[in-house]
Formats: C-alpha cells, sequence, structure tokens
C-alpha cells in the first residue's frame, strides 16, 4: 500500500515558527501520521511503538544525509570555486577542515536509501537488522573523520582570524535560511554525534521487538559493530587531541635556557593545563607533562596565545605539591608547588575554587606514583 509522503518536513527549519505550528510540525514526524489510518487501527500497541521507533531511525538518517549536502553545497564547492581562502592555502583548508566528509555523506546517503526503499516498500516496515549489518561494516571513515576533528576545528578558526573576506562569508552564510541558524561548527561535529546515535535509535527499536522476531537476533549484532567502532573513536580522538595540544604548544611556548621538554616526542603527554593566580590581579598558565610541570606568564601576539616561562620547569620526580594552611588566606584556595631538588623553586599560586585545587593535587600524585612504578619495572 502506497505511504503518505512526508519527508519533505522531516529536515524543516522550526525556528522561526509559532508554537502551535512547531506541534504540527512534531506530530507529522511520526509513523502514525505518515501511513493510512485504516493501517494504524490495524496494528497493536506494541508494534505501533516499534514502527514509531523505526521511522525515526529513517527520518533522522535523512536529515543526517541532508546535513552532509548542505555542507558540500554550501561550504565546500563555494570555497573550491571562489578565491574567499587564497589559492595558495585553499586546498589544505578544506582538506583540514572538511576531512573525509564526502565519505561519510556516500555512507548515509546509501544507508538513507536503504531504509527509505523499504519503508516505501511496506506501511509497516518488517525488518531494519539486516541492513543495519550490512551498511554498518563499513562505518570506518567514522572514526578517521572524528580523529582529525580537532585539527579541523582550529583550522577554520585561524582562518577566520587572519581573514576578513572569509569571516564575512561565514557570518552570511550562517545567516541564510538553508543553514538553519546552526553554525559550521555545529555541522562539523555532526559526523560523531550520529555515530553515538547508532545505538540509541537500535536499543529504543530493540526493546520493543519480539523476542522470535529476526530483529531481535540482528539488532545487537549491528550495535555490537557499532560499540566497537565507538571504541576506536574514543581511543583515536585521545591520540590525535594529545598530539595536536603538544605540536600547539612546542610553537607557542617561547625559547628559553633550561631542560628539553621534547613536546614532539610520540610518548609525551599533556596531562592537564589551567591558569591559577599569583596575585588578585596576575594569573599564570600552568602545564603539567608527564615529565615536567611548566609555568608561564601568557603573551599575546596578533590575538594568539604565547607562553613565556616564568620560571625553570620542575621535575615530575622531583616535584612536591602541598596545599598550605587555608586559614592564612581567607576565601582562597592555595597550593604550593617546590622543586625538591633546589632552593629557589618554591611557588604559592591561588584556584578559583577547592574541587579545582583538590584535582591539580591528585592528578600530580597519581601520575608521580605512575612513574614511580614504570622507573621500578624498568630497573
Amino acid at each position: 500500500m502506497k505511504r503518505k509522503n512526508n519527508t519533505e518536513t522531516c529536515n524543516s527549519s522550526t525556528a522561526h515558527l509559532s508554537r502551535k505550528d512547531q506541534e504540527y510540525l512534531k506530530d507529522r514526524v511520526l509513523w502514525r501520521y505518515s501511513v493510512p489510518l485504516d493501517i494504524v487501527m490495524e496494528t497493536n500497541d506494541k508494534e505501533k511503538k516499534r514502527q514509531e521507533c523505526i521511522y525515526e531511525l529513517v527520518y533522522t538518517e535523512q536529515d543526517f544525509t541532508r546535513d552532509l549536502q548542505y555542507i558540500k553545497e554550501f561550504w565546500i564547492q563555494p570555497i573550491q570555486s571562489s578565491d574567499i581562502v587564497p589559492l595558495e592555502r585553499r586546498q589544505e583548508f578544506i582538506t583540514n577542515v572538511f576531512w573525509n566528509l564526502t565519505e561519510i555523506e556516500k555512507i548515509s546517503s546509501s544507508l538513507s536509501k536503504a531504509l527509505t526503499t523499504r519503508q516505501d516498500k511496506h506501511s509497516v516496515i518488517p525488518c531494519i537488522g539486516d541492513i543495519m549489518i550490512s551498511h554498518v561494516k563499513n562505518f570506518d571513515p567514522f572514526v578517521t573523520y572524528g580523529a582529525h576533528q580537532m585539527i579541523g576545528k582550529h583550522t577554520f578558526e585561524m582562518e577566520k582570524k587572519m581573514n576578513p573576506r572569509f569571516q564575512q562569508f561565514v557570518m552570511n552564510l550562517e545567516r541564510r535560511p538553508e543553514s538553519r541558524r546552526l553554525e559550521l561548527n555545529g555541522y562539523l561535529t555532526k559526523p560523531t554525534s550520529r555515530l553515538g546515535r547508532y545505538n540509541l535509535l537500535l536499543n529504543s527499536i530493540h526493546q520493543v521487538t519480539p523476542k522470535d522476531h529476526k530483529d531481535y537476533k540482528d539488532i545487537p549484532i549491528a550495535m555490537d559493530l557499532i560499540t566497537q567502532f565507538l571504541v576506536q573513536l574514543n581511543h583515536q580522538v585521545g591520540l590525535s587531541d594529545n598530539t595536536f595540544h603538544l605540536q600547539q604548544l612546542s610553537n607557542r611556548i617561547l625559547p628559553f635556557k633550561g631542560p628539553e621538554l621534547e613536546l614532539l616526542n610520540p610518548k609525551r603527554q599533556l596531562v592537564m593545563r589551567g591558569k591559577m593566580k599569583r596575585t588578585k590581579s596576575t594569573s599564570l598558565q600552568l602545564f603539567l607533562f608527564d615529565n615536567y610541570l611548566v609555568v608561564c606568564k601568557v603573551k599575546f601576539v596578533q590575538q594568539l596565545e604565547y607562553y613565556k616561562l616564568y620560571q625553570k620547569p620542575i621535575p615530575l620526580e622531583d616535584l612536591q605539591v602541598s596545599i598550605p594552611n587555608t586559614h592564612q588566606y581567607n576565601e582562597s584556595f592555595p597550593i604550593t608547588f617546590k622543586n625538591t631538588c633546589t632552593n629557589d623553586q618554591h611557588l604559592t599560586l591561588f584556584t578559583m575554587t577547592d574541587s579545582t585545587r583538590k584535582l591539580w593535587f591528585d592528578t600530580i600524585k597519581k601520575h608521580q606514583q605512575n612513574k614511580h612504578y614504570y622507573l621500578e619495572a624498568c630497573g
């Protein structure tokens, strides 16, 4: 039986509509309004819930595909075909910001087509587990994209800062109706958030699927595959974020006389970073690496932060951290850092909250303990 065609409402922008109109459109994206009434009446309550959950999977995949096509048509193609970004860095900019989004768009488009084709053939969709299993196997590009995402965001923000013409292009485009009042960064996070959302949608379907149904067995298989990709993604994002921050800091910490921090060493880790008060009007930037505690003054050059060492880096194994008597400091939260190998490195700083101070204290102690065990094992 032919279905009602309401897919055009799934991706509509409702921000400018009245509350009544928004409620109307909200109702339209429900399965029971997409099929003839007699089909709804003949379907039992549990199957109705199941069809609503399947319907949500189908139309949200359509939305995801359209969002990726929007990026390609309104961002990538105009930048490629114009001089908004100078030619000498244009292709590198497109690659760094959008990475492999076109691969993900093809994956989503293929999945959406398969789901929609089955939906068009059946008012009551019999199953979707088989479709998900066959398409989820190709989800590797989601991991690749997610691992690169921080670099993309940084490249985009840097171009806006140094290129007034690009900044104007961004402002104009993000005000257009096609953007649905969402900034590009909001669209660039969609692939990683979509990967996480698949299991939520599939779990909702599985919970209302009878145990003797084919989907009851197939859906967990698809969910397990997605979980494996999510684990890979989290691991890769952690590695790439650490590498990215270390590369940035290697260029932002100004040259100094002292020990080599070896920030580009593949084994190096940025454990923690944050600002603390030296006085009421002076703040210092702290970086806790896996080998040193580094304390810096912040300097701004062309709106970018650079860091000048406030004192010599303190080796992690020589670092002593303590919490002074708080009664001496009114409502401030002091924490003291001392180099046990010298007599001239003794610095008390102040955090905004007690929880922040505790986090620094506990993190330092934890990593000192881990390093101690590692050295013992190597010895």
